[in-house]
């Protein structure tokens, strides 16, 4: 496939991530715009391929400036979301509707709206804040008689969340990920987790992204839109996929280390798995672990590179440590990994 290579120039400084973030991503949409409009491509021929959850978040907000639809798929769970956060929130309001900071608390959700000036009026009107005590109530009482889906139905219509989802720019999107955690709550419900209880406690488990269970595929964020759109899809997301045009913009990260003092996991010389803890292992297995990094971000940026199947951007440039990066390592390919670790190039 035709293969362009983009260098972005700067007046001799290293641009920071943010910076280059951003205008790249401000690049990446004008050139969308033109292939939309002068070379007769489709939204959803493009696809748009990041290593980080928030690489795709920040990609998809500049494209939405424009008005380009886009979609977004990644093998982050729905239960790191802000929705999974507020839903969390407002259940434990539910479950304990005599607890006036679990109530303000779940007011103050974006999914039901309350500024802070409106929470503070309520004080003031002891009959205003008695009848939103009495909704708590009422929800509280549905969940035991007819279940947590009963519940929900009401909590949507007492409050119009819905609609004030859907207010927001990224409205489908906050929709369609509450709407696949209730779903998966109902379902818990209904597999014997009828106790709000023991689902309250099972989807704070859920919510532990370091003591969860193993991730279930039916967990993984869901498309918001089935709309002919660019598609912006994780590396991982993105193997055995194809697509006419791939722009591959954030593959320069670092391959060194940078901070001494966090565990690191790698593998010994007998390829068995393992972490150093302590400061003097992470220095002592230096080599090893940026070797293996720099064969990991490489073998990642060949997934990446080979999903188009017309047209492929690279985007490079003189970004922090950008240095030790698999493209600058494959523009430098005559050297062994150990080299160029040692003498890295942009």
């Amino acid at each position: 496939s035709p293969f362009k290579l983009w260098f972005f120039r700067t007046d001799g400084e290293k641009l920071k991530r943010d910076e280059a973030l951003y205008r790249i991503s401000s690049a990446i949409t004008s050139e969308i715009m033109r292939l939309l409009k002068e070379e007769g491509f489709r939204p959803s021929n493009i696809a748009i391929i990041v290593r980080r959850h928030n690489e795709a978040e920040f990609m998809k907000s500049i494209l939405s400036n424009y008005r380009i639809p886009a979609v977004l798929e990644s093998n982050q769970s729905v239960f790191d979301t802000k929705e999974a956060e507020e839903m969390e929130i407002i259940l434990k309001a539910v479950s304990e509707p005599h607890e006036l900071n679990l109530v303000r608390a779940a007011l103050c959700t974006e999914m039901i709206g309350f500024s802070a000036d409106e929470l503070e009026a309520l004080t003031g009107e002891e009959y205003k804040w008695d009848e939103i005590i009495s909704m708590f109530n009422q929800l509280q009482e549905l969940w035991i008689k007819r279940g947590f889906m009963g519940m929900f139905r009401q909590l949507m219509k007492l409050f119009h969340i819905r609609q004030r989802l859907l207010s927001f720019k990224d409205g489908k999107r906050r929709l369609t990920n509450l709407l696949h955690i209730v779903e998966i709550l109902q379902k818990r419900a209904s597999e014997g987790l009828y106790n709000k209880k023991l689902l309250m406690k099972w989807f704070s488990q859920q919510r532990d992204e370091y003591n969860r269970p193993s991730q279930r595929d039916e967990y993984q964020l869901r498309i918001e839109s089935d709309e002919d759109a660019v598609e912006i899809v994780t590396i991982h997301k993105s193997k055995g996929l194809e697509y006419p045009v791939v722009f591959a913009p954030f593959t320069w990260d670092s391959s060194k280390i940078k901070h001494y003092n966090e565990p690191v996991t790698f593998h010994d010389r007998e390829g068995r798995l393992v972490m150093a803890f302590s400061e003097e292992e992470v220095k002592s297995n230096k080599e090893i672990i940026e070797k293996e990094r720099l064969a990991e971000n490489t073998r990642l940026l060949y997934v990446a590179l080979t999903r188009a199947k017309q047209l492929c951007y690279l985007i490079l440039g003189y970004f922090n440590h950008s240095e030790t990066s698999a493209p600058s390592y494959i523009l430098h390919s005559n050297k062994t990994y150990e080299d160029f670790l040692k003498h890295p190039h942009i």
